[in-house]
C-alpha cells in the first residue's frame, strides 16, 4: 500500500490536502489530493495525483457495485412515490 505525505496546498494559508477519487472520467479509480476549498471558495487550485490507478479487475468490481447502488436508490424512489 502507497503512504501519503503530509500535504498542504498554495493558499495563503495553507489547508491540509483532502483525498478524491475519480469515478466518472477516463481516469476512473485514479486518486488526487486537492485544495479542500478550490478556487471558488477562496482556496487554490492546487491537486496532484498521488497514487497510481487501480488494478483493472478492482475498477471494474467497484463500479458494478455504484451501478447497483444507484439501482436501489431508484428503486426505492420508486417505491416511496408510489406509497405516497
Amino acid at each position: 500500500m502507497a503512504t501519503v505525505r503530509k500535504m498542504s496546498c498554495n493558499c495563503e494559508e495553507p489547508k491540509i490536502l483532502k483525498i478524491y477519487t475519480l469515478w466518472m472520467s477516463s481516469n476512473q479509480g485514479r486518486r488526487f489530493v486537492k485544495c479542500p476549498l478550490g478556487p471558488h471558495c477562496g482556496g487554490c487550485e492546487f491537486w496532484e495525483w498521488i497514487y497510481p490507478p487501480m488494478y483493472d479487475c478492482a475498477t471494474i468490481v467497484i463500479l458494478g457495485l455504484l451501478r447497483k447502488s444507484r439501482q436501489l436508490e431508484q428503486e426505492i424512489l420508486i417505491i416511496s412515490r408510489s406509497e405516497v
